[in-house]
């Protein structure tokens, strides 16, 4: 997958030598690659994440298109624009970004989409966690055999287990009782 990712990538890159002509840039010099060829699409209701996101893309010679809400995005494809990558919100009016993605990938779209929010509100982790855990279950049930299926499960438990910290500022008191009575701290992601 990344040898396609990094193949679809090189012809979009117009500024960078061949091979053959590479130099050897020493170390801590910053190599600024633009992207002439490449067509990004920016899904997002907040007007001023849009201009952000637009502005980056801009600067680095990307063309920068853009939607307000999902099922905008789902229109510019639907009338035959085509995109290297998109850049989707989570949360927005009309059509959220999963909805959106779904049907897009439905659609037959095999662009790369990156799904970005802009909270910071802790509701908005969960959110996130959760749209990234249907994304798994959606495709796993679709790919893959029923002992993968098991087996990432497991590791997505035990990963998800490690994030879960012992929170101080949740400190339960003390239970009343023996010796064993101690405080204890509610777990909370990280």
């Amino acid at each position: 997958m990344l040898e396609s990712l990094n193949r679809k990538t090189e012809d979009l890159t117009v500024d960078s030598k061949s091979k053959e002509e590479e130099e050897e840039v020493p170390a801590g010099q910053v190599v600024k690659k633009t992207f002439k060829k490449l067509c990004v699409l920016v899904v997002d209701d907040d007007r001023s994440c849009r201009s952000l996101y637009m502005g980056f893309i801009q600067m680095r010679g990307a063309f920068p298109y853009m939607a307000e809400n999902g099922e905008e995005a789902v229109n510019l494809y639907r009338d035959g624009q085509t995109f290297n990558l998109i850049l989707m919100d989570n949360e927005m009016p009309v059509m959220d970004g999963v909805s959106a993605t779904k049907e897009l990938r439905d659609l037959g779209v095999t662009s790369m989409i990156v799904g970005l929010t802009s909270h910071e509100d802790e509701n908005s982790v969960y959110a996130i966690r959760q749209s990234i855990a249907k994304a798994l279950v959606a495709f796993y049930q679709k790919y893959v055999d029923e002992q993968s299926k098991k087996e990432v499960k497991d590791i997505l438990i035990r990963y998800d287990r490690t994030l879960l910290v012992a929170d101080p500022r949740r400190c339960e008191p003390k239970k009343f009782g023996g010796r064993g009575a101690r405080s204890r701290f509610q777990k909370s992601y990280r």
